[in-house]
């Protein structure tokens, strides 16, 4: 039976600043395999909004890990990280939407009980590199919380912290420019990565040439036409974004409004 550490937390995310900050680690779960590498999975983005496409990437990471002969590791936590609001991406919205949303998209009854929502990127005065992003996740479950149980309620340190993205994340870092190239050195030297490979879409073979990086890669899973842009897109032209992401999503971004058709 797998437990958690630390009770809920009783208040949202959404509602955290930089002066009242806490780490959620409420479903960081006990190992159950000792003979395996824990790992963090974490999810850096916009989210503006989260789609499901976003939650499936979570669970297929986890089958991976259960079923690939020489994966040898076993996912304890997960996380999404949404980005400052000083990211400027078009169709940005403010980060404690994001973050709120990103709650009620982890607590959906269809998504991962690991699922977590840090916001320390979001209530940061400027943009947070994704290696720096990976260094406080490291920080928070390496150093100041000592690692994580284990079933037999000792405690295993490091845990593993590894960036989990599709391939399109691993062909902006293959791009020229995009990417600071020692941030990509950190990431995928240091921590590594589980890819989510995507239909029609190889990861370049520049990147995963390098024997040290650690690169996990996972069959490519059905998808269904989600993404954050279309689901902006439909709601700006007044169409219906059903199944595109959680219902509470949903119910979310109808009742604040979020993207409205615009008016002259």
């Amino acid at each position: 039976m797998t437990t958690h550490p630390a009770d809920p937390p009783k208040t949202s995310a959404a509602t955290m600043t930089r002066d009242n900050y806490k780490f959620p680690s409420h479903r960081l779960l006990r190992q159950q395999r000792t003979d395996r590498t824990p790992v963090v999975l974490v999810a850096c983005g916009s989210f503006s909004p989260i789609n499901n496409q976003h939650i499936r990437m979570f669970g297929q990471a986890v089958r991976y890990t259960q079923t690939h002969p020489n994966a040898n590791l076993e996912i304890v936590g997960s996380y999404l990280s949404p980005v400052s609001d000083k990211y400027g991406k078009s169709g940005l919205e403010s980060g404690s939407h994001r973050v709120r949303m990103c709650e009620l998209a982890a607590d959906d009854e269809g998504g991962s009980k690991l699922l977590m929502v840090d916001p320390w990127e979001a209530v940061q005065p400027e943009y947070t590199p994704t290696a720096e992003a990976l260094d406080h996740f490291d920080q928070e479950i390496n150093g100041k919380l000592d690692g994580i149980l284990t079933k037999d309620g000792s405690r295993r340190i490091p845990v593993h912290i590894m960036l989990l993205g599709g391939s399109d994340l691993l062909t902006s870092m293959a791009s020229p420019g995009v990417w600071d190239q020692k941030d990509v050195d950190h990431i995928l030297k240091d921590y590594g990565a589980i890819i989510v490979e995507r239909v029609g879409e190889p990861t370049p073979a520049d990147v995963l040439n390098d024997p040290e990086y650690k690169l996990h890669k996972t069959p490519p899973i059905k998808e269904y036409g989600e993404s954050s842009t279309i689901i902006r897109s439909h709601r700006q032209q007044g169409m219906a974004i059903k199944a595109l992401t959680p219902k509470s999503v949903i119910d979310y971004i109808e009742t604040h409004h979020l993207w409205a058709p615009t008016t002259v």
